[in-house]
């Protein structure tokens, strides 16, 4: 039987983190042996992780640098201490996020952070940056996978940093052609080992998690309701939801606007929504646990991102059914069929406000969009197949 390690920063919301669960949970658990290292042993997938998957301990140091609860003991404060400094001195040197915390891991990190004791016959960076950084450097394994869960142009990663571990690297997976083709223009040296892999989804889990109560924000209301779910992040754009929100406001619909998630942008779009006079109808309720549920009972679902991979959320969403607006970015064509699964609206609020109208006022397209999305099958489980050539050959 294989040993395979899977390593994550934490299992907090998110599409990659969701993705890794599902995978966890199809994957055969009598063909491997499964272990988990999470930098942060915390978030609101934890409790999904299956019995047969071990999530070992993280390393003290990891956890000094990387853990958000916090510890009065002299080593964790030094570790903090240490860490706010590295954290300073890599800002000032680049500000874009990414390369602080590539450039922090490099040169502070990386040095503290002791090798993985244990060996493996294949070590998986489930996203790329500091996880593929400490599974090459870290970890004894004979094969080495790292995987990449957005346009790696869109989302700015630092190159300069991540060309050497790339070309170490056995298999660079990433979840769709779009995202392969960008990856291959960057590092054209790595094309051989480049390929496009799906996410995971398991529709039969998704349908019954979908039908096991009714959300009370959304009970007894009659008014349009519409969901989004996603980091709250610059990437997943809820600063243009909220305009758009308070064009619909304007225009005198009778909605609620429902938003699902947590992030560092979340005090910024309060103060937004406020700003904008949309805080009676546009609710950020934080992570949920089954957010299925709020998908099964909207009207509507709204994805405002400025780019994307592959969009976990509208794989989801075509499972149960609920029609989709989605922004047109880069990659949204590869999973919405424009009129059939959904409406592709231009990347502004006014876009986006227009795009909800017309699901709004033209109540045929909606219901046609229902009827093709419950009448295709979107779930890929069988797709495991793939994973497992990966893993085996």
């Amino acid at each position: 039987m294989k040993k395979i390690l899977f390593v994550m920063f934490s299992l907090n919301s998110g599409g990659a983190e969701r993705a890794l669960i599902n995978l966890l949970s199809i994957i055969d658990k009598d063909r491997y042996e499964i272990d988990l290292l999470l930098f942060s042993k915390e978030g609101a997938f934890l409790k999904l992780v299956p019995e047969y998957v071990n999530i070992i301990e993280t390393p003290t140091v990891l956890q000094y640098f990387y853990e958000s609860h916090h510890c009065f003991s002299a080593n964790r404060i030094l570790a903090y201490g240490y860490k706010c400094m590295a954290t300073l001195l890599s800002y000032a040197r680049d500000r874009r996020v990414y390369y602080m915390k590539d450039y922090r891991w490099l040169t502070f990190y990386n040095r503290f952070i002791p090798k993985l004791q244990s060996q493996y016959d294949v070590a998986v960076s489930f996203i790329s940056s500091e996880t593929m950084f400490y599974i090459q450097d870290k970890v004894e394994a004979k094969k080495k996978i790292v995987f990449v869960h957005n346009d790696y142009k869109g989302m700015e990663y630092p190159e300069i940093y991540e060309k050497k571990y790339f070309a170490e690297m056995d298999v660079i997976a990433t979840i769709s052609d779009t995202c392969a083709d960008i990856l291959c223009q960057v590092f054209p040296e790595c094309c051989n080992k480049i390929c496009s892999i799906p996410n995971l989804v398991s529709s039969d889990a998704i349908r019954q998690y979908a039908i096991l109560e009714e959300p009370e924000e959304f009970v007894h209301e009659s008014c349009i309701k519409l969901l989004s779910v996603g980091r709250l992040t610059e990437q997943k754009g809820f600063d243009m939801a909220i305009e758009a929100a308070s064009l619909l406001k304007k225009h005198n619909r009778n909605f609620k606007w429902i938003i699902i998630g947590n992030g560092e942008k979340e005090e910024d779009l309060k103060k937004l929504a406020l700003k904008k006079n949309v805080e009676d109808c546009m609710l950020f309720i934080g992570l949920k646990d089954n957010p299925y549920i709020y998908m099964k009972c909207a009207d509507i679902i709204v994805q405002t991102s400025r780019w994307e991979g592959k969009s976990v959320v509208l794989d989801e969403a075509k499972i149960i059914g609920t029609p989709i607006v989605t922004t047109d970015y880069p990659t949204a064509k590869d999973q919405i069929k424009d009129g059939k699964e959904g409406i592709l609206v231009e990347m502004t609020p006014n876009g986006i406000a227009s795009g909800i109208e017309r699901l709004i006022d033209n109540v045929a397209l909606k219901e046609n969009i229902h009827k093709y999305l419950i009448s295709h099958e979107y779930g890929n489980s069988k797709e495991i197949g793939r994973y497992y050539s990966m893993f085996d050959n």
